[in-house]
């Protein structure tokens, strides 16, 4: 603290962190007399991420009645937490992260702890959601993801003033009805599980802006998905989709779609109703065309097409994308519409392994235009009208063609 007077407590909690954080420990060699000291000190944050403590925790901790703030992640021997840890009275935020606890090891007594608002609980070994967790009424982010969840109860629309849920990379084929009643919810994860299809209640979520929904081998988005009309962000990516459906217009207020690894062949006219998307990701699909009302996604900034090995021409409706800073182009796209000189505020044009035979000369009105990437493609010629550019800063032309310059 510089010149700023130190006090015995400050110098003993100091002394502690740098225990606990740097030193491994093994067992029960995390002896119970640094928690007898402790507790008659004002110890408000304990972390003890990367150490190799086994078997349970010392219930000593619980000693340390101010502990706001307690984190255990990285200890991958740790299964189990006493039931001591259930009266700490003034916990808020409570990780055990990448360790070997379950449902059998967790404290039941962890319930009546009002003051917790963070529960993560990652990288574990869970089955099923403790049903202590379920009363935990003011808790306002639950972290469950990678542990081996195959359901979960219909008690969780107990936590009903829940913000954000993240269930990803489990077991799970479906999610309760219940989780519907949960109108607080903001942000939902379930990727990397096998959820097929989600609840017709899922339109009580009147508050959710995002749904991370990849990697579940979708072949079809749940109806219920394009009546979340607060919907900012949807993530569908690695999925087995096919098309998108008109009802995707009806998402007024997203700003970021993301659809990678797909097999879309085209989207919808009426995702030109999209009229707040700022971020749209196509990379990694069976594009063959893009409708021409693409173009009403006026806010958009950044568009991604990569990896699409058909889609050989961009519709000319692009050019009203009049906030677009940033396009990623598929390599077999060899024209470019005399409209996209009307993307001022384009910064970055990506097309690397391009079919372009000349960089096109419409692209040269793009004043801001700051970083072209063209490299290891057929591109042979420059217009001479690249010195408009007086912003450009990175030209990426390595293996290509060109002979001279302008």
């Amino acid at each position: 603290r510089g010149r700023e007077r130190v006090s015995a407590q400050d110098k003993v909690l100091f002394y502690v962190n740098v225990l606990v954080e740097n030193a491994p420990h093994a067992g029960g060699a995390l002896g119970e007399h640094i928690f007898e000291i402790v507790g008659s000190v004002k110890l408000r944050k304990l972390m003890l991420h990367g150490n190799e403590i086994g078997g349970a925790l010392p219930a000593e901790i619980a000693r340390c009645q101010k502990i706001v703030d307690f984190y255990v992640y990285d200890n991958p021997p740790l299964s189990a937490i006493p039931e001591e840890f259930g009266h700490l009275p003034q916990v808020k935020t409570f990780t055990i992260k990448n360790c070997k606890v379950s449902e059998e090891t967790f404290p039941k007594s962890l319930t009546s702890v009002a003051t917790l608002t963070t529960l993560d609980l990652e990288v574990n070994k869970f089955t099923v959601v403790p049903e202590s967790i379920f009363g935990l009424e003011n808790l306002d982010r639950l972290r469950l993801a990678a542990n081996k969840l195959t359901s979960i109860s219909p008690n969780i629309s107990r936590l009903d003033c829940l913000r954000e849920l993240f269930l990803g990379n489990n077991k799970l084929t479906s999610l309760p009805a219940e989780l519907g009643k949960i109108d607080t919810l903001k942000k939902l994860e379930i990727q990397d599980n096998k959820i097929k299809t989600l609840p017709d209640e899922f339109v009580g979520l009147s508050s959710l802006e995002h749904l991370k929904y990849d990697s579940n081998g979708l072949t079809k988005i749940p109806d219920v998905v394009f009546k979340l009309d607060t919907l900012r962000i949807l993530e569908l990516n690695n999925n087995k989709l096919t098309e998108l459906p008109a009802e995707l217009g009806d998402l007024a207020e997203l700003r970021d779609l993301r659809v990678q690894t797909n097999k879309l062949k085209t989207l919808p006219a009426a995702i030109g109703n999209l009229t707040e998307l700022r971020v749209l990701k196509l990379d990694s699909n069976k594009l063959t065309e893009l409708p021409d009302e693409l173009g009403g996604c006026v806010e958009l900034t950044g568009i991604y097409m990569s990896g699409n090995d058909d889609l050989t021409s961009l519709p000319a409706g692009m050019g009203e994308m009049r906030s677009l800073r940033e396009i990623g182009v598929p390599s077999v796209v060899d024209s470019i519409p005399e409209s996209f000189a009307n993307l001022k505020k384009l910064e970055k044009y990506l097309q690397p392994h391009t079919r372009l035979k000349k960089f096109p000369a419409c692209l040269c009105e793009c004043e801001n235009l700051s970083v072209i990437t063209l490299q290891r493609g057929e591109c042979e010629e420059l217009p001479d009208e690249i010195g408009k550019l007086k912003r450009l800063s990175h030209l990426c032309m390595y293996d290509c063609p060109i002979a001279t310059l302008p």
